[in-house]
């Protein structure tokens, strides 16, 4: 089995009595020093170390289950100018004069005299 496709290699600095017992453990057991070294830490962590999933699941997660189909209708209603920008109400003509917000970050670096 090929395991440097998907996993990292480490050196470990061991004293000599656990070197010792890792190589008795891998001679009892047939397998390389490696594998010991992977069931060791496998065990030490538990099998949430092999079950945990990627920590992007569930990131955009909004509790509706039609929210694909809705888009249109949910933009419509919550990406309001007026809404993204923080003001009370303005004409279509009015947009490019509205300032942003005061809590909005600087789009360029200020250049002091």
């Amino acid at each position: 089995m090929c395991y440097d496709a998907y996993m990292k290699r480490t050196t470990l600095v061991l004293p000599d009595n656990l070197a010792g017992l890792l190589d008795q453990e891998r001679r009892r057991l047939d397998v390389s020093a490696a594998e010991v070294v992977r069931r060791a830490l496998t065990q030490y962590f538990g099998a949430k170390a092999a079950s945990k999933p990627p920590a992007f699941i569930g990131l955009g997660r909004s509790g509706y289950r039609t929210t694909a189909q809705d888009v249109e209708e949910i933009l419509a209603r919550d990406w309001t100018y007026e809404r993204i920008m923080g003001v009370e109400s303005a004409e279509p003509t009015e947009h490019a004069s509205v300032p942003p917000p005061v809590d909005a970050p600087a789009l360029a670096p200020k250049v002091s005299d």
